[in-house]
């Protein structure tokens, strides 16, 4: 009779697709062996394993708490991350250099916007301005700070609350590893408090039920820090700034982004890539073409069904990112962004963005 040893842990849930194999490198164990001997030990006779298991989703295992420093799976994906070129990197005799932000950018914004949905057309044109500045540099993480400012009035008093309430949700601080690879937004809760303190100050002096309706939608849309991460990356003026703060494209010919069409959602884009030389400087373009996933076909469908239209004509999208940079520095000199989305004649979204630098303080 199996008689188990008590287990003091948490049983492991098995994700979808994995299986022995996965979670020996996951947990450290040095053979599959070693894995089945140690979950063997604290379960129940009816629930033991062999090497040879086949494992199925949510099966409970007996395995030791999870370390990322001894997860293989993880630490070959850093290794192969560090192999290629990437943000702040760039190859001189064979050995990689690391660039980092040293002082203050400011960049000029012009963003333009033209919707078209059966006879009616919106169009929008925005100024604005990006500050980026370096916050922090330690152990190899390097955070920079971006500050949104609009520089013009709309005389659209929604419009005008919801420039001013977006320009509320900044300052915010990006970090970035050594080799320059984004690593997410800092200070989640810090920002909270600073945000909830500037909606007060804009309540009280813009007491109207429509800014009221803004904040509370905004304060949806960010009420965890995944949902913040998305909701302020989603913005198409930070996703230009974004691509790329600096990179070494040689090595590399294809280049896969998302980008966010409001009330469709997240487009996901694939295309080449090319990086040339541009006097002392170095001009990034790429092209790509919509990847139509299940999930965005459905997005879209639903989009034109609400609006009272036949989803029977087919979509086309093109997105164009341009960069001009330096090699030697933080080297943003310009950046442009446009993207079409066509449903047939009956639907047109085209944005474009301009990022200009104005000011190397």
């Amino acid at each position: 009779m199996h008689a188990p040893t008590t287990f003091n842990g948490i049983p492991y849930a098995v994700g979808k697709d994995e299986q022995l194999p996965f979670l020996v490198d996951k947990f450290g164990f040095a053979s599959m062996k070693a894995l089945v001997m140690y979950h063997n030990r604290y379960c129940e006779e009816n629930q033991r394993i062999r090497p040879h298991s086949r494992l199925k989703p949510n099966q409970q295992l007996c395995l030791p708490a999870y370390h990322p420093d001894k997860d293989r799976n993880l630490l070959l994906q850093d290794a192969q991350a560090k192999q290629d070129p990437a943000f702040g990197e760039c190859q001189k005799s064979g050995r990689p250099n690391f660039y980092r932000l040293k002082k203050q950018k400011s960049f000029a914004v012009h963003h333009q916007l033209n919707i078209r949905l059966g006879d009616t057309s919106e169009e929008s044109t925005t100024n604005s301005q990006l500050e980026v500045f370096p916050v922090h540099w330690e152990d190899g993480i390097h955070s920079i700070g971006i500050e949104w400012k609009h520089t013009q009035a709309f005389e659209n008093p929604v419009l005008d609350k919801a420039a001013l309430l977006n320009d509320c949700l900044y300052p915010v601080v990006v970090a970035m590893d050594g080799f320059g690879h984004y690593r997410g937004l800092m200070g989640y809760d810090l920002w909270k408090e600073e945000w909830k303190k500037r909606c007060n100050m804009v309540r009280k002096k813009f007491p109207a039920s429509y800014v009221q309706n803004l904040i509370e939608n905004i304060d949806e849309k960010t009420q965890s820090q995944a949902k913040w991460e998305s909701y302020l990356l989603s913005a198409g003026t930070i996703n230009t700034l974004l691509f790329p703060i600096y990179r070494d494209f040689e090595n590399i010919s294809h280049w896969e982004h998302h980008w966010y069409v409001p009330e469709i959602g997240t487009l996901y884009f694939k295309g080449p890539i090319q990086q040339k030389p541009k006097g002392d400087l170095q001009h990034i373009q790429f092209e790509a073409t919509l990847v139509l996933h299940s999930r965005s076909a459905k997005q879209l469908q639903a989009f034109i069904e609400k609006n009272g239209h036949k989803g029977d004509q087919k979509w086309r999208a093109s997105l164009q990112l341009e960069a001009t940079t330096s090699p030697y520095d933080f080297p943003c000199i310009e950046k442009t962004a446009h993207i079409q989305v066509h449903y047939g004649s009956v639907w047109r979204y085209e944005e474009k963005i301009n990022l200009r630098l104005t000011k190397n303080n």
